[in-house]
């Protein structure tokens, strides 16, 4: 009888979450580890699969433009490297922490086969590294490009990403004056 009730009550439970699309609760492989660490596997569980895609440099730089006021690109010429698209940056396993920021960006992207995050944000708005487990079976890497902060969370033993980001010569899209502003007003 109790095991009838526990499979009843779990399934209501499926079921309520699937009418108020809720996101399924994280494993429990994941409780008391790092934001970044529950964020990967929430990626993980859902096949790393992207939230939207850029479908040509112009508009990934100018994604970047937009969420962080630095254009960026990737670099994608590696084999082993498949740019996926951009996915949730919010941690929904209920604790409601940000990584960087409200506007930290996270790139899926997939290296030899295995899934892997580049969260990017503004340099100036990172109060502290962000760090993982020691006994983590991810690794993360830091760099700075320019304005930007890049951490690569990936399995692998080496970072692969993070040195094919790069910033572009590039104008955002609706700016036509490309040249030094006369500071009279003359033109």
């Amino acid at each position: 009888m109790a095991v009838a009730r526990a499979a009843a009550a779990a399934a209501l439970a499926v079921g309520l979450a699937i009418r108020l699309n809720v996101q399924p609760p994280i494993p429990s492989r994941v409780l008391g580890v790092s934001i970044l660490e529950r964020l990967y596997v929430g990626h993980e569980i859902e096949g790393f699969t992207p939230e939207w895609v850029c479908e040509t440099d112009e508009e990934f730089a100018a994604a970047v433009w937009d969420g962080l006021g630095q254009p960026m690109l990737v670099d994608a010429s590696d084999p082993g490297l498949e740019v996926l698209g951009w996915g949730y940056s919010q941690d929904t396993s209920g604790y409601g922490d940000n990584l960087i920021s409200a506007s930290t960006m996270v790139l899926l992207v997939r290296i030899d086969g295995k899934g892997a995050l580049v969260v990017v944000d503004r340099a100036e708005r990172e109060l502290g590294k962000l760090s993982i487990r020691d006994e983590s079976d991810l690794s993360l890497y830091r760099r700075v490009l320019d304005e930007l902060v890049l951490y690569e969370l990936t399995p692998l033993a080496n970072p692969r990403v993070l040195d094919r980001f790069y910033t572009p010569p590039w104008t955002p899209p609706g700016d036509t004056d490309k040249g030094p502003k006369d500071p009279s007003g003359n033109g």
